[in-house]
């Protein structure tokens, strides 16, 4: 019925309808945002009940039913050792009836209600047993943590039959016609069941930039290409291979791949980006590892364990920047913030060298493979009590002559300053501050805390240090500094004159973290946090009461968490306030010679005492590099808990270091780390990973070496024997020659770990070698390559393509190692930042023209030309570049300042010194250059038709060689 005097409802039309709707809308809108809402606050009181209610439960499950139903005793087909088995029920159906929980099978057998009674043929549950297990019931029944298991009892996880947590198989490649390389002949099994075979041998200019490309990520030179091409020996292939994988470009390029894996960036990420200028040595690790054919176990090792196992070698501490390569939150240190830095940890190591995704079980048991989040919490004890720590980077000859240079150093530069200081106390108690220097602010000063007397407005303070205020570090934006101060906190005192009403005080200051200024003992203002410049606090009534006509005495305590100090305190007029700033009120009337007073001789003796200082500053010994990596913190562990559902504060039980129940363990983490040598540092607790992660017999070398042999794999071929390298799960996909897999991991693992070995072999089988050319019945049967019928064409990453620029060009610098470079980029990429993370107006050169692996890696802002092509942005592990065909690549090689440089550079160096060079001449050779091959006859009849109709003859070859520069023949890999 409706309300007298409301209008009888009619169908809205035109503006009015819309408007109807909109209302309706919004008023559905906040009716399901209520509803959520209330969704929420009722999930979060049952999970609150559930918390409450389980672990009285729990004691009745254990005491009463877990002995006859649990996975090595189901009764009925009943487990109750786990929330899944809960809520599967038995043989008899489900014990649990969500709709009517009191209805519940479970709680009428125990109620007696049904027969069987429960427990069987014992003593019936009492009264308050009973009433545990409804309100458990009715609160959700959830169970976490799970029940323990009888005494004695041990269920073998399940999962173990999973194809990845298997031994290696003993593969013996067939005897196969025409295919006597094994992994031709592997290959050949499932090409021939699909009726296809290999594709004919790519040509020798395709297979010698192939070769190129993928080993070094840099393109070859035309004398090299035609002397390999002049070459009639029948080896010169394999050769070839030897050469490259010998050459130091080879590490640089396997370096790419795997800081990938490894999340390596030069910034710490997350607001604030800090840089890390201690970074960059992990990454001449990797490449140094590549280059000298570190044997893979011991790389592996170096990078979970390296200061535990050769601390004394600067590389094997460099090999722990893997670990410590992750995000970081530097602005926000809380336990919240340091798990969330040993996730990063955990799941980068376990997705790297496991192929398994045991992060996903941080809050809750992992849902798709047989991993606990106790199979988490145990392996995450192995990095609970390691810290960041930065040292020097340098043999350890040059690392004691740098401490004996700076000890020498300071000890000089204390003596300059003692003998400056004790110069300025003495020149400061001889002036007269009864005359004309009367306005000079002096103060007494301790950095040691004083005694409770220390308030009084008598108390002695003749032995406190006397120094000009204000106090801080140099260089505190906006202050005035008197005295230098670098201590975690400083009380001073001073007397001051004061002949106007009480009322007209007030207190202007500029400090430091926390600051209480007395008056005559009395507090008089208490300022919390610090402040950028000079304001006004706000007084105490009670501390302005204590205001004397004439002198009184002033007290301040300051203290600082970090960074930069500055005290400065000043008594002024509240009148004054009204007609200048804070700023001006604390400094009107100070002295602007800040030796007023002091005598021509004082004056002297301390500039000469403060020139000693500043030369001696000047000759300090130039710092040795630095290397971030990760250490323990001492030999007792800090200790780990399983948390519930991953939060910090809601700790269920200290956990010990373990090995994930389901994975082979031959000697557990208990038994590796009492083998570790005592005389090792640390808690050995990744010592004992490190061996774990590299035994093939007795731990998880099988599954490592499988994965990293699929890892160069996917390197050679852009896409790996599992397509997802790292993800061996459930989850991920199957290999597609299983067979062969596991000859690679057996052949790495017989051969000492030996990478290169694997290179080898990949790169000089037929497979490897062969046309990506197919015919129609060939892309019919295998149409994306899977069966290795043709290579597929891939897309160059954005580095390569940018060296290779470099290259053709003759601009790549090509030194190796060192500090990151941070070339051109474009001011709106700056711009957009809150704060400046790149520098403004860099001009390439030289220095910037290094390789892509050089150029600064900031996880906040990527460099703009590799992000376009897809290159990760560290904040995570990346198994693998998911390549991308965007407009913006196009838009990048014809607009980038970058790309038109390198390409008129490129232009003008295939002119050289021949001046009357013809436009089919310089098609040619640009051509040769950017494609490693002769231009076909239509491609050379449309270069030499753009080239000769153009009015700027250099104009035009500049913009003929970017074209090259984005052509499928120059960003595409056959």
């Amino acid at each position: 019925m409706r309300p007298v005097g409301e209008p009888r409802n009619h169908a809205p039309q035109g503006e009015a309808a819309s408007r109807n709707k909109s209302a309706q809308g919004a008023l559905r809108s906040q009716a399901m945002l209520k509803l959520a809402l209330m969704g929420l606050m009722l999930g979060q009181a049952l999970l609150a009940q559930s918390v409450e209610s389980w672990p009285e439960a729990r004691a009745v499950l254990e005491r009463h039913c877990i002995e006859c139903h649990h996975p090595g005793k189901l009764r009925g087909g009943l487990d109750l050792s786990t929330e899944t088995g809960l809520n599967k029920g038995g043989k008899h159906g489900a014990v649990l009836d969500r709709m009517h929980p009191m209805r519940s099978a479970l709680l009428q057998s125990v109620r007696g209600e049904t027969t069987p009674r429960m427990p069987w043929k014992r003593d019936p549950l009492r009264t308050n047993e009973i009433v545990a297990l409804e309100a458990w019931i009715k609160d959700g029944a959830s169970m976490n943590p799970p029940p323990a298991l009888p005494k004695g009892v041990v269920v073998e996880p399940s999962g173990k039959s999973f194809w990845s947590f298997q031994p290696l198989t003993r593969v013996k490649p067939p005897d196969v016609v025409g295919h006597s390389h094994p992994i031709d002949a592997l290959l050949s099994l499932k090409l021939s069941a699909a009726g296809l075979g290999f594709a004919a041998p790519a040509e020798d200019a395709v297979f010698f930039r192939r070769a190129h490309l993928v080993l070094h990520g840099l393109p070859p030179s035309v004398p090299e290409l035609e002397a390999f091409m002049g070459n009639g020996a029948a080896d010169k292939r394999a050769r070839l291979i030897d050469a490259l994988l010998a050459s130091p470009h080879f590490g640089e390029r396997m370096a790419r791949h795997w800081l990938d894996v490894a999340r390596y960036a030069d910034s710490n990420g997350y607001e604030f980006d800090e840089e890390r200028p201690a970074a960059w040595p992990y990454r001449d690790f990797v490449v140094k590892a590549m280059n000298d054919n570190m044997p893979a176990d011991q790389f592996i090792r170096w990078q979970i364990a390296g200061d535990e196992l050769a601390g004394e070698d600067r590389w094997a501490r460099a090999g722990t920047g893997f670990l410590a390569a992750g995000p970081v939150n530097g602005n926000e240190e809380n336990e919240g913030t340091r798990y969330t830095e040993l996730d990063d940890v955990l799941a980068t190591t376990t997705s790297a060298f496991l192929g398994l995704t045991l992060a996903c079980a941080r809050c809750h048991d992992h849902k798709f493979d047989p991993l606990t989040a106790e199979d988490y919490y145990a392996l995450l004890a192995g990095f609970v009590s390691t810290r960041r720590v930065q040292t020097p980077f340098a043999p350890a000859d040059a690392v004691a002559a740098y401490e004996a240079a700076r000890k020498e150093h300071e000890e000089k530069l204390a003596a300059a300053r003692r003998e400056l200081e004790l110069h300025n106390e003495a020149s400061l108690a001889r002036i007269d501050l009864s005359g004309p220097n009367a306005d000079e602010i002096l103060w007494r000063c301790t950095f040691e805390e004083p005694p409770a007397e220390w308030l009084l407005p008598e108390f002695d303070d003749s032995s406190w240090k006397l120094a000009p205020g204000g106090f801080g570090t140099e260089g505190t934006p906006g202050s005035v500094i008197g005295t230098r101060w670098d201590s975690p906190a400083i009380w001073l005192r001073r007397e001051f004159i004061w002949d106007a009403d009480a009322s007209e005080l007030a207190l202007v200051a500029h400090h430091d973290d926390d600051v209480h200024v007395y008056l005559n003992g009395t507090l008089l203002a208490d300022a919390r946090g610090y402040v950028t410049e000079y304001k006004e606090l706000p007084v105490t009534d009670f501390g302005r009461e204590k205001l004397l006509r004439g002198r009184n005495v002033l007290m301040v305590h300051c203290r600082q968490d970090f960074g930069g100090q500055f005290i400065d305190v000043r008594p002024v007029l509240r009148s004054e306030l009204r007609t200048m700033s804070p700023r001006e009120a604390a400094l009107r009337g100070r002295p602007s010679d800040p030796d007023r007073g002091l005598s021509t001789q004082d004056r002297k003796t301390k500039q000469r005492l403060a020139a000693a200082v500043e030369a001696q500053l000047h000759k300090a010994p130039p710092r040795l590099p630095e290397v971030m990596h990760l250490e323990d913190s001492g030999p007792l562990s800090t200790k780990a808990w399983l948390l519930r559902r991953g939060n910090p504060e809601d700790k269920v039980r200290e956990i010990d270091f373990a090995f994930p129940a389901v994975l082979p363990q031959g000697v557990d983490a208990a038994a590796r780390v009492a083998a570790v040598k005592a005389e090792l540092p640390g808690t050995h607790r990744r010592a004992a990973l490190a061996a774990w992660l590299t035994d093939v017999d007795h731990g998880v070398g099988a599954l490592v070496a499988r994965v990293l042999v699929n890892r160069v794999w996917q390197w050679h071929f852009g896409l790996g024997l599992v397509a997802t390298p790292s993800d061996f799960g459930t989850q991920g996909a199957r290999p597609t020659h299983p067979e062969l897999l596991d000859w690679l991991a057996g052949e790495l693992v017989s051969h000492d770990w030996d990478l290169k070995h694997i290179h080898r072999l990949i790169a000089t089988s037929h497979a490897w070698g062969q046309s990506s050319h197919a015919s129609a019945e060939t892309l019919e049967r295998d149409p994306d390559g899977a069966l290795l019928s043709r290579r597929t064409l891939q897309r160059l990453d954005g580095e390569v393509v940018r060296d290779a620029m470099l290259a053709i060009s003759g601009c790549l610098n090509r030194k190796l190692g060192g500090p990151a470079v941070k070339p051109w980029v474009h001011a709106d990429v700056i711009a957009t930042g809150s704060t400046q993370k790149w520098p403004m107006n860099v001009v390439d050169g030289p220095q910037t023209w290094r390789r892509s692996l050089y150029v600064f890696m900031r996880r906040s802002v990527r460099f703009p030309f590799f992000e376009v092509f897809d290159a990760p942005d560290a904040q995570a592990s990346c198994g693998r570049r998911v390549p991308t065909v965007t407009p913006l690549q196009s838009l990048a090689m014809m607009n980038n300042a970058f790309v038109r440089d390198q390409a008129a550079r490129f232009a003008a160096r295939v002119r050289g010194e021949q001046t009357e060079l013809s436009a089919s001449e310089f098609a040619t050779k640009a051509m040769r250059a950017a494609f490693q091959r002769a231009p076909s006859t239509s491609e050379l009849a449309e270069a030499v038709r753009y080239l000769t109709v153009a009015n700027n003859a250099e104009s035009a070859q500049a913009d003929f060689c970017q074209a090259l520069f984005g052509s499928n023949a120059f960003l595409y890999l056959e």
